[in-house]
Parts: C-alpha cells; structure tokens; sequence
C-alpha cells in the first residue's frame, strides 16, 4: 500500500511537473509571438523618419535654406564698400533752355540696403527751339536763369535685388534702389536749396563694374534775372558707370 501510494505520489508529481513545463513554454511562445510584430512596427518609424528627412531635403531645404541663400549669399555684394560713379545726362528745368550734366558721386554701402551718396554735378545750357520760336514770335528774349552747377548728397535704399534673363542667352543681376536727399543749386542769380528724390538701377557686370541709370526730381525756390520769384522743378535723367572698391 505504501508503495502504491509513493506510486500515485510520483504520477501526480509528474504529470504537475510536466504540466508546468508546457504551460511555461506556451506562455514564452505566446509571449514571444506577441513580441515578433513590434520589429516591424520599429522598422516602419525608422522608415517614416527616413522619408520625412529626404522629403524635407529634397523639398523644404530648396524652400528655406536655397532661397535664403540668394539674400544672404549675393554673388554681387556691395556692404562695406566704397563706390565712385561717373555719369552724364540731361538736364530739364526750363522749356526755353536745352541743358546737360556731366557729374560724379562718392559713397559708401554700410549694409546690401543702405547707402550714401555725395555727388557733383556740372550743368551747360544753351537756348532752346522754343526760345528761338519765342523770340520770333515776341521780338524779345525769353528770361532765364541757367544753372551752372549741384552739389548734395543723397541716402540709398536698395529695394530690389534680383536677376533677369536676357531673351534667354545671358542672366543680369541688378539691384533697383530709391533715393532721397538735398544740396546747393548755383544759378546765374545765386545758390539755392532743393531737396531732390530719385530712383535708378545698378546693372552689374562684374563684381567690381555696373552700369547705373538714375531719375531725380528737384525742387527749388529762386530769383529770376529781372528779380521775379518762381519755382522750379528740375527731372534730371543720368546714365554712367559705377565702381565698387
């Protein structure tokens, strides 16, 4: 009877033993299956990651980094510079004189935007067609007061920089630039003070070279020859070279 019992005792410890066993090696395949798709899962967010960083360098790199380079990273760049301007034009402020101007200007770049300007003009004039008419008709000559010279200077905003095709062969770079000052106009009957505003724009041919072609308006206040008080508005159209040093 003892022995039958040790025997039951045995069976019973066994098949408890060998229960266990199963019931540990289901629980680790169970376990270990439920741990099997989260692989995948890892490799997914690695390659969503992948993605998003190739798209943002393919697409919004261009966007922020390209375009903000062709600010920043001029291929002509003029801060900090000195430039020196040779330029010639005409020269509008009385219909019965025909005037030019030949001139030069010194300034200084402080930043891509902001400059200034001293600048010199030499004015000529000689009688108009429609002073000839004039005196043709009136049998007298028309009162002028010709202007022998300008001297001021001027602060430049650069407003616009940018590149252009030319019909497709070459690419131009320019900046367009707007401006305001004032100085001394010397006339025949003494020097008076205009202020005067402008625009124009810089064509660069090279990083040290550009070709300038500049608008002014002036306005001013004077005495005539015979005393009479008027007031004249100057339009002053250039076109020369300018220096970057």
């Amino acid at each position: 009877m003892k022995k039958s019992n040790l025997g039951r005792v045995s069976s019973r410890s066994f098949n408890a033993a060998v229960l266990i066993t199963m019931m540990g090696m289901t629980t680790g395949f169970s376990a270990h299956a439920q741990d099997r798709p989260a692989a995948p899962s890892t490799k997914a967010k690695q390659g969503e990651r992948l993605n998003v960083d190739s798209i943002r360098q393919k697409y919004w790199a261009k966007g922020e980094d390209s375009q903000m380079n062709v600010v920043q990273n001029r291929l002509y760049t003029k801060s900090g510079r000195l430039n020196l301007s040779l330029f010639g034009g005409g020269y509008s402020d009385d219909p019965f004189l025909a005037s030019k101007l030949l001139g030069a200007s010194l300034g200084y770049n402080f930043t891509e935007t902001w400059g200034l300007n001293l600048m010199y003009w030499k004015v000529t004039s000689n009688k108009s067609s429609a002073a000839d008419a004039f005196f043709e008709t009136a049998k007298f000559e028309a009162v002028t007061n010709p202007v022998k010279s300008f001297m001021g200077g001027e602060i430049t905003a650069s407003l616009l920089y940018g590149k252009l095709s030319l019909v497709g062969r070459a690419i131009i770079y320019y900046d367009m630039l707007v401006s305001a000052g004032g100085g001394l106009i010397d006339t025949q009957t003494g020097k008076y003070f205009a202020p005067v505003i402008g625009i124009g724009q810089l064509i660069y041919l090279n990083k040290t070279v550009g070709l300038k072609f500049d608008y002014r308006v002036l306005n001013h206040s004077e005495s005539l020859p015979t005393g009479t008080k008027r007031t004249v508005w100057t339009n002053a159209v250039t076109l020369g070279a300018q220096f970057l040093f």
